[in-house]
């Protein structure tokens, strides 16, 4: 009864938003399934401010020309940054990248409500993501927001950040897993040791590398760590640092793509 009444909400909601969107959904878990077989993709963030560091960028925070270097450097996704308190985002950028972008979208903030996946589909979104521990401590319902997403074109990107939120987020029905090696909950160290929790992934789930990420080796070592079992890395603050975002982007671009055949050789 509760979904019956869930879906009925939502549709209502979207309904009257939906005269926004004019692109078809991309899917990104698509877009990112077996990197595991043919190289670590990359997905880039617009990432105007961070909690840690303060406003991002080389020079001036203009979206158009940081997009389009994400595009030509060879990103398979976008992710957007819509919360705007601690990291200056919102959904008027996340509409602006998708006049720009037909890669798929992901919209990054904090979202637990049917209402929020609601402003995501309309600002143009393909993904969005739901942090396990936000959506308990709300007593929000995984599952039923996966399920929603999923009826509204919408896939879901679960953020965990240890093995119990794992269980919970595969429990829920989860196909794409994000692992932050970003302790946020409290001192904010990283630890991309932390992605080591994915290793038995099932192998219909597509598994997301997130924080952290600055160079080539930092992707072969999360690719290690992971039983080789990483299919992208989400890289938002190093690139938005970048006096050249596009050589930054082709850059891990290439190691996701070797790093494949370089481990082969060694598992060998």
């Amino acid at each position: 009864m509760l979904r019956a009444r869930l879906g009925e909400t939502v549709g209502e909601i979207v309904e009257s938003k939906l005269s926004d969107v004019t692109e078809v959904s991309i899917r990104l878990r698509d877009a990112l399934m077996h990197g595991h077989c043919t190289g670590v993709r990359v997905i880039s963030e617009l990432k105007p401010a961070s909690p840690s560091n303060g406003p991002l960028s080389a020079g001036d925070l203009t979206p158009d020309p940081i997009l389009r270097a994400y595009i030509e450097g060879g990103a398979t996704g976008i992710s957007v940054l819509v919360e705007q308190m601690h990291f200056n985002g919102s959904f008027d950028l996340l509409r602006f990248a998708r006049k720009v972008v037909r890669l798929p979208l992901l919209a990054k903030g904090f979202f637990f409500t049917p209402q929020h996946l609601a402003d995501c589909v309309s600002a143009g979104a393909d993904a969005f993501l739901l942090m396990v521990r936000v959506v308990e401590s709300v007593g929000g319902d995984l599952g039923e927001l996966i399920d929603i997403g999923e009826r509204l074109g919408l896939d879901a990107v679960i953020e965990v950040s240890n093995e119990k939120e794992l269980e919970s987020a595969l429990s829920a029905g989860a196909h794409i897993i994000l692992v932050n090696a970003r302790n946020i909950y409290s001192d904010l160290r990283i630890d991309l040791s932390n992605i080591a929790i994915a290793k038995n992934l099932p192998e219909d789930t597509v598994l997301v590398a997130a924080s952290g990420i600055t160079t080539g080796s930092d992707i072969e070592k999360v690719y290690s760590l992971s039983g080789c079992r990483v299919d992208a890395v989400l890289v938002g603050t190093s690139l938005m640092r970048s006096s050249d975002p596009k050589q930054a982007v082709g850059d891990l671009v290439r190691t996701g793509r070797s790093v494949v055949t370089e481990f082969a050789g060694v598992q060998e």
